[in-house]
């Protein structure tokens, strides 16, 4: 499949700077974590409400990395 879409978003730098990081050591491009995550919201919502706390929990954890605590407690719930 083509891709020719582009998404921007505004994201606090130093968590942009410390994500592309460890995605950089990791060998992944953002590109594929974002095409990742926007399949999983698409996966989980259709066959229950959408839950991007438990998507993003599912990403980090399939590539090894873990969460802040901070994330997990503003979003869970």
């Amino acid at each position: 499949m083509i891709k020719n879409a582009t998404v921007s978003a505004r994201v606090e730098e130093d968590i942009k700077n410390e994500a592309e990081d460890i995605l950089q050591k990791l060998g992944v491009p953002v590109s594929v974590v974002i095409n990742s995550l926007y399949r999983q919201i698409i996966a989980r919502s259709s066959h229950s409400k959408a839950k991007v706390a438990p998507t993003m929990r599912f990403l980090m954890k399939s590539r090894g990395a873990f969460l802040d605590a901070n994330f997990q407690n503003d979003h869970d719930g």
